[in-house]
């Protein structure tokens, strides 16, 4: 479903709902709208459960990684922290993405070895040699990401991922694929299916899109292998009972578990530079992103002991130019802050030749399930 689309119902969602009657109408055609594709949904989910030879097999352990809402729900660390436990098994694991948040076109770098041609429509951004040949422009940013930090992975790239798959499983002898958001690309047959959930906006106001932010009944999360809870920080007080026992009699037969994100360090732009988090404790620092839930981050630094005097929101998987970051450095400037603090997601975006007054900061993260 196309990106733009789903911001823009996003954002009339939010608007409509905080409306006053004025906007009843709006909201009586949405929820008519959301019935239309809420019929359309089931009678494909149907399709690919009843159909025969309409979900293709590749000769792989494929992990799906996905989620029942529209926005971030947190998955990029799962795909990561999947991938790597394939790696640790010994397996050759390749990552799969649709490749969100690309900017430009390309050529498929000229250097690729013969073997690691891909066919049209599938790029290589990485090699699993550490090699990385695409930029974030290219293939987006949470496959490039990917690429850096599990360098022994393939990172492939394409809205086929079907084509994806069979590539890398008949071509690069891959044994383990783990697919970036496909919870809902019912082509492909998975031996798992992990999904989101994020514990402080699970299903937004239950509806689906337009009307809401559900891609699809929350009946559907009962094909999952396991559903993960979230977007919880350690050592928060979050009760999360009411939302597993939701979850558990919305799909009994499928575990829940939580999972907890855990800031590791902080990076800065130069390669190989690292600090620990304690850098941020205490400190006055400007916060920028352009995520799906940039509480979320604002809620990290806090965490981390950070003053943050100022956050800039960006939208999701913006294109970053020199302009925005000079507004941000003023802005960190006004404020006397002692730096600047972004995402990692946000940092590989940043133009290369941007410079900063303030130390400029990226917060590191991983992610744990708790059983």
């Amino acid at each position: 479903m196309n990106l733009t689309f789903l911001k823009g119902a996003r954002r009339l969602v939010e608007r409509a709902d905080s409306g006053g009657a004025i906007w009843a109408p709006v909201r009586a055609f949405l929820l008519i709208c959301s019935w239309k594709y809420g019929a359309l949904v089931s009678f494909r989910n149907f399709l690919y459960a009843h159909v025969p030879g309409m979900r293709k097999r590749v000769a792989a352990h494929v992990l799906s990684v996905g989620n029942i809402t529209v926005g971030g729900s947190g998955k990029t660390p799962l795909v990561e922290m999947y991938a790597k436990m394939w790696l640790r098994k010994g397996r050759k694991v390749a990552i799969v993405s649709r490749g969100y948040g690309k900017t430009r076109e390309f050529a498929q770098h000229a250097a690729l070895p013969e073997k690691l041609q891909p066919p049209d429509g599938v790029r290589v951004v990485s090699d699993g040699s550490g090699t990385v040949y695409l930029s974030p422009e290219e293939s987006g940013d949470e496959p490039y990401l990917l690429a850096r930090r599990v360098p022994e992975a393939i990172v492939l790239v394409s809205r086929n991922r079907l084509a994806a798959c069979r590539f890398a499983v008949e071509k690069l002898a891959v044994e383990a694929v783990v697919l970036d958001d496909a919870f809902q690309h019912l082509r492909l047959y998975r031996d798992e299916d992990v999904v989101a959930v994020d514990a402080r906006n699970p299903f937004g106001n239950g509806h689906l899109l337009p009307r809401g932010i559900l891609r699809e009944p929350l009946t559907s999360l009962r094909r999952a292998s396991r559903v993960l809870i979230t977007k919880i920080l350690p050592e928060e007080a979050d009760d999360l009972s009411d939302l597993a026992a939701k979850l558990r009699s919305t799909a009994p037969d499928v575990p829940v578990s939580t999972t907890q994100y855990v800031p590791t360090h902080l990076f800065t732009r130069a390669e190989g530079e690292t600090l620990p988090l304690e850098h941020l404790n205490g400190s006055k620092v400007v916060a920028f992103c352009g995520i799906a839930d940039p509480a979320f981050f604002e809620r990290t630094l806090t965490h981390l002991g950070a003053h943050v005097v100022h956050m800039r929101r960006f939208p999701d998987h913006y294109p970053y130019i020199s302009a925005d970051i000079e507004s941000v450095d003023k802005n960190a400037a006004e404020n006397n802050a002692d730096a600047i603090v972004t995402t990692e997601k946000d940092m590989v975006r940043l133009p290369d030749y941007i410079s900063t007054a303030r130390p400029l900061y990226a917060v590191a993260v991983e992610i744990t399930i708790d059983d």
